[in-house]
Formats: structure tokens, C-alpha cells, sequence
């Protein structure tokens, strides 16, 4: 899982969630956090790390389109397919990675909730009305894309 540099509101409760239902999956499977740092070099050199150890990931779920382009680039130089040799997920979408090849599998906000909530809490704060603080989840959509391969065991490389 690689998160961000600079973590947002939201990105501890994705890394949970996320965490929670792969074991929920799987109680054997390895849920590795790896910080993006700073550039896209950095990253690459982890995603160097990360695939010169065994076992292998067999999957990538990244926290930023940004990260997600690196990731998708980098895996192609290496010489890796994904989905065959590793599965790719996004936990956002973009419009620039929504006509990639392969189309990527990602989670899509939602925007229209996101924007009605903020609206509902302006209009009452104008209004006068006291709104306590209450941490409140926005489920994104999940996007089948064409970058998650049928699960395999960890390090086992399909084309190979």
C-alpha cells in the first residue's frame, strides 16, 4: 500500500479500511505500508525494494493518482504486466488515468455527496446553528478496471 508523503484527512481511515477488508479476505495475507516520500524517484526506488524481496507483492494499492502513474510506469520499465504480474488499485480516480491501457481498477469519490454535505454545514452555520464536529464517512465507488488479476499467492509471478 503506498501512502502518501504528506497524509490528508481520510488517508488513515482508507489505509484501515482497506487493511480490514483484505484480512477479512484473506487472515494470512501481508498488507505492507510503504511512505511514497518526497518525488517519484523515491518511489521507485521502494517499488525496486519492495520487488527485490521475497515474496514478491502481488498487488499495489496506491493512495494518489500521482503515485498510481509512477507505479504503472515504473512497473512497465521494469519489465513487470500488470495485471499478470501484479495487480494495480487506485484508491482515487483521475481523468488523465481513466483512458490508460489497461483501464485501471480504482475507487471513484463521490463528489456530489461530498459537495451536498459541505453545502448542509454552510447553511447551517449561517443560520446560527451550532455543528459539532462529527467525523462522517464517504464511501467511494468501487471501478472494476482491468488491472487486478484473479488472486494468486504472494510472489508467484504469472509470466514467469
Amino acid at each position: 500500500m503506498i501512502m502518501p508523503h504528506f497524509p490528508m484527512p481520510g488517508d488513515a481511515a482508507s489505509r484501515d479500511g482497506m487493511t480490514a477488508y483484505f484480512r477479512q479476505m484473506d487472515p494470512e495475507i501481508l498488507v505492507q505500508e510503504v511512505a511514497a516520500g518526497p518525488n517519484a524517484t523515491t518511489l521507485e526506488a521502494k517499488l525496486d525494494g519492495l520487488f527485490a524481496r521475497s515474496p514478491a507483492p502481488s498487488a499495489i494499492l496506491t493512495m494518489r493518482p500521482q503515485y498510481t502513474l509512477t507505479v504503472l510506469l515504473h512497473l512497465l520499465q521494469s519489465g513487470l504486466k500488470v495485471p499478470d504480474d501484479v495487480s494495480v488499485i487506485s484508491r482515487d480516480s483521475h481523468s488523465l488515468l481513466e483512458k490508460g491501457m489497461p483501464v485501471l481498477t480504482c475507487y471513484r469519490s463521490a463528489f456530489a455527496k461530498q459537495a451536498h454535505r459541505a453545502v448542509r454545514l454552510v447553511q447551517a452555520l449561517l443560520a446560527g446553528r451550532a455543528v459539532p464536529p462529527r467525523p462522517s464517512l464517504i464511501i467511494p465507488t468501487f471501478v472494476a478496471g482491468a488491472t487486478v488479476a484473479p488472486a494468486r499467492p504472494a510472489g508467484v509471478l504469472r509470466s514467469a
